[in-house]
């Protein structure tokens, strides 16, 4: 079921997740995190990208029981919500979830939000996300070496 949270109340059930997913993202969400401490474990730098988003970030999440299946961070910026981060356990993807993210932030967040336009920006490589936004009618409006931003207006 997906479930709406401005906060996360537990970083404990994203952290299993995330781990998992890492190296999925391009740079990690580790890499650039606690540089500066050569002992930091991925754990660690995973922890740290949590406590960073914690206070600005709002949550959508899939959940079973206890188990964060899927989770998108995002911010809010007047009337453009902007996606920071999207990930799928690896053994629930290709299966609509994507869909079923986006069509409630259009369907129920941004109406509740006041939101004009969604932001996000895609990683060159992860095709299946690409694949989506392009059938989701999002458009291609920036780009950099490694990432593509695509946003979409509401309504």
């Amino acid at each position: 079921m997906l479930c709406y949270q401005p906060s996360l109340t537990s970083t404990n059930n994203a952290l299993s997740l995330l781990l998992l997913c890492d190296n999925d993202f391009t740079p990690s969400l580790s890499s650039s995190r606690l540089i500066h401490c050569p002992s930091a474990t991925q754990e660690d730098k995973i922890k740290e990208y949590l406590r960073e988003k914690q206070l600005t970030h709002q949550y959508l999440l899939l959940q079973s029981k206890n188990d964060i299946q899927a989770l998108m961070n995002f911010t809010v910026q007047e009337t453009v919500l902007d996606i920071d981060t999207f990930c799928v356990h690896p053994n629930l993807r290709n299966q609509g979830i994507g869909h079923q993210f986006y069509e409630h932030i259009f369907s129920s967040l941004a109406p509740a939000l006041s939101i004009q336009t969604v932001s996000v920006w895609c990683n060159r490589k992860a095709k299946a996300h690409l694949y989506l936004l392009d059938k989701l009618g999002f458009k291609e409006e920036g780009s950099s070496p490694v990432r593509l931003l695509y946003t979409k207006r509401v309504g």
